[in-house]
This record gives structure tokens, C-alpha cells and sequence, in this order.
């Protein structure tokens, strides 16, 4: 008996968790051509040489976002725009060499001998982080910083994780 309530329990947590996560944010692949004219026309204004390699719709917090992802050069870039064509995040892959000295030296100072696997500079409005994924012997941390430095989170990876950044990684 007491088995069955345990199971009963997890399946329950589990349902719960996930219908809290789908409330939260919400994501949908869709056609380029289902994006809405004030979307594509934003994006290709502001990036011109860029190359589209998904589009998607998001709900996050009760609002509608469009989102495409992008190369540009070597330089990934996945923006999220309102139905209006108004940026409100911007995520994109920065070269070793693009790292802000204040961040490097951040991060250095936390995980001494730290290999740098990725640097991500994400923009929302006027506020920057800057998400890293960093390697000492076998283990992956994410770290985030905000715009002067501050480690604001540090997150170990789990295997998934790892493996999805590995692809990633290999892609750029």
C-alpha cells in the first residue's frame, strides 16, 4: 500500500511540474511565412546578411513572442520580437576574443584554470547578462553575469545539458 501512494505521489509531482512549466513558457515551431510582416521586415532591417534557421512562437508570462534564430557570419543570434516587430531579448554567440575583459577576469577569478566552452551576451531592454558555459576538469557550470561583472547564477550542467551545449558548440 504504502508503494502505491508513493507512486501515486511522483506521478502527481511530475504532472504538476510540467503543467507549471507549459504556464511559464510555451513554445511552438512555425513557418517563416507565419510570422508576422512587422516581425521579418524588423529582423531583415536590422540584420540584412542574415540567415534564418527557425522561427517559432513563444508564450512566456502570459505574452506572445515571435522568435528566430539566426547565423550571421559566424555569429549565432536568436532574437525574440512582440507581433509588432519590437525586440525584447536578444541572445547571441560571442568569439573568446569578444569576451568584456571585466567578464573573463570574473569568471577567472571564481574557477581558476577554467576552460570557456561558450559565451552567450543576452539583452533584454537596457539589462545585459552575459551566460557562460565554463569547464574545470570534468565538470560544466553555467555561469551568468550581469553587465558589471557580478556572477548573478552558477548552475551545474547535467548530462543533457552538456551533451545539447556539445552540438552547439560543434555547430559554430
Amino acid at each position: 500500500m504504502k508503494l502505491k501512494n508513493i507512486f501515486v505521489f511522483s506521478v502527481s509531482l511530475v504532472f504538476v511540474l510540467l503543467s507549471a512549466s507549459l504556464l511559464f513558457a510555451q513554445e511552438k515551431k512555425i513557418d517563416k511565412k507565419d510570422l508576422p510582416k512587422d516581425v521579418l521586415t524588423s529582423f531583415q532591417k536590422s540584420y540584412p546578411n542574415a540567415t534564418i534557421k527557425g522561427t517559432s512562437i513563444e508564450k512566456e508570462h502570459g505574452k506572445t513572442y515571435y522568435e528566430i534564430e539566426s547565423l550571421d557570419g559566424s555569429r549565432h543570434r536568436d532574437l525574440l520580437y512582440t507581433k509588432t516587430g519590437k525586440v525584447a531579448e536578444v541572445e547571441e554567440t560571442l568569439a573568446s576574443n569578444d569576451i568584456p575583459d571585466f567578464v573573463k577576469s570574473s569568471v577567472m577569478k571564481k574557477y581558476p584554470n577554467c576552460e570557456i566552452n561558450k559565451v552567450e551576451k543576452v539583452t533584454s531592454g537596457s539589462k545585459i547578462n552575459y551566460e557562460l558555459v565554463v569547464k574545470q576538469g570534468e565538470q560544466k557550470q553555467e555561469v551568468v553575469l550581469d553587465s558589471k561583472g557580478n556572477i548573478k547564477k552558477m548552475e551545474k550542467m547535467e548530462k543533457k545539458n552538456k551533451e545539447k551545449e556539445g552540438k552547439e558548440s560543434k555547430e559554430q
